[in-house]
């Protein structure tokens, strides 16, 4: 099966959005803008009717109350294979580690970790539901980090961005 052919769509001065080309009739009438997130992702936006629309949410269709989730984590990639609706909690799961406000990185490079200076052991937690639930402590960083994606896989399958990638099972 072939992939579908894609289109650029303008978004403002030197920004362009990926859509499948059987979108195109869609997004085309209307004159797109980028708009910077928080965390510095780019994402195409439009005025109709006083109301702003996503470029991503009008091609997916997505129903109110859900998010719409770029599977790439790029905000401009709005083909429908990249695309899917998703709870808020799951698409926060497919961002990256936050930074401090004034750009800083925490302790550790993997998200769910931070370094416990009192037991002088990373420690893993995860946060469910608006509860923070705590992983277990560990000597090693990577070990921590582990125990955060396989907390992140059951509690949301298909949507964390690992810290580490999947090891392979020898058989």
């Amino acid at each position: 099966m072939t992939a579908p052919k894609t289109v650029q769509i303008p978004v403002g001065d030197g920004h362009f959005a990926v859509i499948d080309e059987a979108d195109f009739d869609l997004v085309a009438p209307h004159r797109w803008r980028p708009m910077v997130s928080k965390s510095g992702k780019t994402y195409a936006y439009t005025v109709i009717g006083r109301k702003t629309v996503l470029m991503h949410r009008l091609i997916a269709g997505t129903a109110a109350g859900y998010d719409t989730d770029h599977e790439d984590r790029d905000g401009l990639n709005n083909t429908r294979g990249n695309l899917r609706t998703a709870t808020r909690a799951q698409n926060v799961a497919n961002t990256p580690k936050p930074k401090h406000a004034d750009g800083r990185t925490a302790s550790s490079k993997y998200r769910g970790v931070t370094w416990d200076r009192e037991k002088r052991r990373w420690r893993a937690a995860i946060r469910v539901n608006g509860r923070l639930r705590h992983l277990g402590r560990f000597d090693v960083e990577e070990d921590a980090a582990r125990a955060y994606d396989a907390a992140a896989q059951a509690e949301w399958p298909g949507f964390p961005q690992r810290n580490l990638p999947v090891e392979a099972v020898s058989s």
